[in-house]
């Protein structure tokens, strides 16, 4: 089955009648869901267009410690049991949101992440 738009200019179309330029576009300075992310990734790809990365989030505030900081990420699942990427302060460990589940930052919280989670619990348990 081919994606088709479910908004702007091209609402509608399937992705293979879209302007290459628009769908880089897309994938510059829109926030898509993953699904169609990768479904217009693959379009431009296989029309042999580079696809651009995905937009820089905005910065988000924390306390004055946090200006101009970098952020670390780290996997963590909420209170539903769904996993997610916690942006943290660098310096303070104030928690920033979350980050989307995309390159770089599912590399940066799989490193940051425990071999030895469940141990992890009980020793702060423990303490």
């Amino acid at each position: 089955m081919t994606d088709s738009l479910p908004f702007g200019r091209h609402r509608g179309k399937l992705l293979p009648d879209v302007p290459s330029d628009y769908l880089a576009w897309l994938l510059r300075a829109v926030k898509l869901s993953r699904g169609l992310r990768d479904a217009v990734a693959a379009e431009l790809v296989g029309r042999g267009v580079a696809a651009p990365p995905p937009p820089a989030l905005p910065a988000q505030g924390g306390g004055a410690c946090c200006a101009g900081r970098r952020y670390r990420h780290r996997w963590m699942d909420d209170r539903r049991g769904r996993r997610q990427i916690r942006r943290e302060c660098d310096g303070c460990g104030t928690g920033l949101g979350f980050a989307p589940q995309v390159e770089p930052f599912t590399t940066e919280a799989d490193a940051a992440a425990s071999d030895t989670a469940a141990l992890d619990v009980l020793l702060k348990c423990e303490e």
